[in-house]
């Protein structure tokens, strides 16, 4: 299993309506809405009912995150990190990933213990790693409580231990993230941390595989292929006993 890499992508947004009101975000953002501003960078960063621009996505973002919004921050680290619009600069990202954990962002967090994880614009460093990832999975990203398990089944910046690892699986496994349910259901099969227990394994598959894990969707559909072959050859064995 692997850790969940950097949240490039997802941006992050206040509840955006289907059609989104341009000219009220504009106005609202012009009045010092960093909600806003921060949506309406994300609506120029895909070009949703705006012309596609990341010059202007930029530009909302740095308003939304001077204004303190956590989201625009992180987003604005997504920029520099992916080099979109902007000259790349991982240092850059990484001032920003800081700025928006610094303001609570659970996606800011996220990225900064990724970072650390990897050595990535920083020196390597699986204790800080550690620190950013929980405060992330506090803040209920489950990206982050996967990566804390991760860190806990291979006993780095952590002494190892299956048990912690199951626990930080079962958070991110509660908050819809799919890797995590794919790890907890791998615990439940393999009896690390937990008693062994196939039923339970098979379930957890089926949700992460629910929560668009492909890895587990293939386990699931491949347990259920061998059930029902299984019940196959009992049904004829029944059918014919000699």
């Amino acid at each position: 299993m692997k850790s969940v890499a950097l949240i490039l992508a997802l941006f992050t947004t206040s509840c955006l309506a289907a059609s989104p009101d341009i000219s009220k975000l504009t106005n609202d953002c012009a009045a010092n809405d960093a909600n806003a501003c921060n949506d309406l960078g994300f609506l120029y960063k895909r070009g949703k009912g705006v012309p596609q621009s990341y010059a202007q996505a930029f530009n909302f973002f740095v308003k939304g995150c001077n204004l303190k919004n956590a989201h625009a921050c992180s987003n604005l680290g997504v920029l520099f990190q992916s080099g979109q619009g902007v000259e790349k600069s991982p240092e850059k990202a990484l001032h920003y990933y800081q700025k928006s954990c610094d303001l609570n962002g659970r996606y800011g967090c996220h990225n900064l213990g990724f970072l650390y994880e990897r050595g990535m614009a920083v020196n390597q460093s699986f204790e800080n790693a550690k620190k950013y990832y929980i405060k992330a999975c506090d803040l209920r990203n489950g990206a982050s409580c996967h990566n804390l398990a991760i860190l806990y089944v291979n006993g780095r910046g952590v002494d190892q231990s299956y048990e912690k690892a199951q626990k930080y699986f079962q958070r991110g496994c509660n908050l819809q993230n799919g890797e995590s349910c794919h790890g907890l259901a791998y615990c439940f099969l393999e009896g690390y941390g937990v008693d062994k227990s196939f039923s339970k394994a098979k379930a957890l598959y089926k949700k992460a595989c629910e929560y668009h894990n492909k890895d587990a969707c293939d386990v699931y559909d491949q347990i259920v292929k061998d059930q029902i072959e299984e019940r196959d050859k009992l049904e004829k064995a029944q059918q014919n006993p000699y």
